[in-house]
């Protein structure tokens, strides 16, 4: 039993390192995230040091329509961001870094496999050691042990698939080039272009209604200050109007009575003379 539990490590082990390998030496394609998911609650880098936390651009993919940009590629190629096969570039020191960080991921991987293997046999032996299993239970187990002794392709592939899934599962593939997604990504692109230039024509649409009425606005509002200023004018030429014949009457009444005061003093000096006259007559008459 112990026999079988060692070749089973040994294929584990044999599994984990081929699949490492494979994704130590593949290069990075840009909008590819660095982060890969571990076996299971990991602790061995509580502090992240073994991989930065700072955002990075061009590993984030949800950029991934717009770097795939043929205009923004080229670009990045032409300033030496990108390789001429999409592959980041990165500094030695980087490399070294990620591929610590991988490599911590396969030991853990490898422990924990081990630990279950581990687990399995105690109970096994626990089994085995209170006899409370049946001969067909001994038997059962035993050809599971044996199974795992000989891995089978099968077995192999899955192993591959559990630690590729829970390691690096996009660092074994390339990233897909195939001539469907670009041109749906063209299509997107195009689209999307489409959709800002009738946005666009809409805006300018708006815009033209609007200057328009507002044209007309400014025009009512010229024509009314035209009403007015002409009801302005007729306003003052009435008041106008009214202040001369107010000054004539004055005048009139004026003139009325400076007149009517010249009579009244003529009147007054004849009054005087006839009492004069009629004076001088009696004084005659008296003597």
């Amino acid at each position: 039993m112990q026999q079988s539990f060692t070749n089973c490590c040994k294929t584990a082990q044999a599994a984990a390192n081929k699949a490492t390998a494979g994704s130590l030496n593949a290069k990075k394609e840009h909008c590819e995230t660095l982060h890969q998911p571990s076996y299971d609650f990991n602790l061995s880098d509580p502090y992240g040091q073994l991989l930065e936390n700072s955002y990075k651009s061009l590993h984030d993919p949800h950029l991934k329509s717009y770097y795939r940009r043929k205009d923004i590629l080229r670009r990045l190629k032409k300033d030496g961001y990108v390789t001429s096969n999409n592959k980041v570039v990165c500094t030695l020191k980087e490399l070294n870094k990620y591929r610590n960080y991988l490599t911590s991921l396969k030991l853990d991987f490898e422990r924990n496999y081990v630990k279950e293997q581990k687990i399995i046999e105690k109970e096994i032996n626990k089994l085995f050691d209170t006899k409370q299993a049946y001969n067909s239970e001994k038997s059962q187990f035993q050809e599971l042990l044996q199974a795992n002794a000989q891995p089978n392709p099968e077995q192999e592939l899955l192993l591959r698939k559990r630690y590729a899934n829970m390691i690096a599962k996009e660092l074994h593939k390339v990233a897909d080039q195939s001539t469907g997604r670009i041109k749906e990504e063209e299509r997107q692109h195009r689209e999307q272009i489409r959709r800002k230039l009738n946005l666009r024509k809409q805006i300018e649409g708006d815009w033209k209604t609007k200057e328009m009425l507002l044209k007309k606005i400014g025009e009512e509002v010229k024509r009314e200050a035209r009403i007015e200023d002409q009801h302005q004018k007729l306003r003052e030429a009435a008041d106008q109007k009214k202040q001369e014949l107010l000054e004539k009457r004055l005048a009139y009444h004026l003139q009325k009575m400076q007149r009517d005061d010249v009579t009244k003093e003529e009147s007054e000096k004849i009054r005087e003379n006839n009492e004069r006259a009629g004076e001088r007559d009696n004084k005659r008459q008296n003597h």
